[in-house]
C-alpha cells in the first residue's frame, strides 16, 4: 500500500521552525529526501504540496490532504519559534508567513495549505500577491457547516483574538451567519497548551480552560 510514514528532517540553525516532516504518498517511490540547505528542487516529479501552521494544530488538515490525495508527497512545516501567531502584529505575520512560503517554494511546493486561521486573517491575501504562480489554500472558522447543523440557531467559535477581530471573519459572518447568532469567545492559552502535548480534556489546565471558555457559550445557549 501507500506509504504513510512521517520523517522528521532536522533543519538546523538556518531555519528556526523545528518541525519539518516529509511524506512519501506513492508507493513505488523512495521516501522523500529533501536538502535544508536552501537549494531549490526544480524537478516536477519531487513536487511537493507544502503545508504550514504555527505549531503542530495543522496536521489534522494534513491528515485530510492524505486522505483525499493519497499519491501527493507532503511537506508540513511547524512554525514553532513564532507560536502562537495570534498574539503578533499583521506585518509581523505577514513577514513571518512569507519566510515560510519562501522555504516551501524552495523545496518543491507546487501548491500551499495555509492551515492556520491567524495566517491567514493576516497574511493570506500577501502571500497570494507574492506568490502569484503558486495556488495557497486557506482555512476559515466553520461557520458555514455549524449554521447548517445547529439545533438552537446559535454558533460559538473559539480561536484567537487575531482571529475574531480580522476583515475575514466579520465577512464569514456577514456570509454564513444571518439565519443563525454567531457568539465568538477568545481563547488565549489553548494554543500553547496543546503545543505542550496537553490535548486531554484529563489535564487540569486544560479543563480549567475549556470550562472558562466554553462555559459562557453553552449559558448563552450554544
Amino acid at each position: 500500500g501507500n506509504r504513510r510514514t512521517f520523517k522528521k528532517i532536522a533543519v538546523g540553525k538556518r531555519q528556526p521552525w523545528d518541525l519539518v516532516c516529509s511524506w512519501s504518498g506513492q508507493a513505488n517511490r523512495s521516501e522523500t529526501q529533501l536538502s535544508v540547505s536552501g537549494k531549490a528542487r526544480t524537478s516536477s516529479a519531487d513536487a511537493v504540496i507544502g503545508i504550514f501552521d504555527s505549531g503542530v494544530g495543522g496536521l489534522s488538515i494534513l491528515r485530510e490532504v492524505q486522505a483525499e490525495l493519497p499519491n501527493e508527497a507532503l511537506l508540513y512545516v511547524a512554525d514553532h519559534a513564532y507560536c502562537p501567531y495570534g498574539t503578533r502584529s499583521h506585518r509581523d505575520i505577514r513577514a513571518r508567513v512569507e519566510d515560510v512560503m519562501e522555504y516551501l517554494v524552495a523545496h518543491g511546493a507546487k501548491a500551499v495549505v495555509a492551515a492556520c486561521n491567524s495566517a491567514c486573517v493576516a497574511g493570506l491575501d500577501h502571500l497570494r500577491a507574492r506568490f502569484p504562480d503558486v495556488p495557497i489554500v486557506g482555512v476559515e472558522p466553520a461557520i458555514k457547516p455549524a449554521q447548517q447543523t445547529t439545533r438552537t440557531r446559535k454558533v460559538g467559535v473559539l480561536a484567537t483574538k487575531l482571529t475574531l477581530a480580522g476583515e475575514r471573519f466579520a465577512a464569514l459572518v456577514d456570509r454564513y451567519g444571518q439565519s443563525v447568532e454567531v457568539l465568538v469567545q477568545p481563547a488565549p492559552g489553548l494554543v500553547e497548551l496543546v503545543e505542550a502535548g496537553l490535548t486531554s480534556a484529563e489535564d487540569a489546565e486544560v479543563r480549567r480552560l475549556l470550562e472558562e471558555y466554553v462555559s459562557p457559550l453553552v449559558e448563552q445557549g450554544v
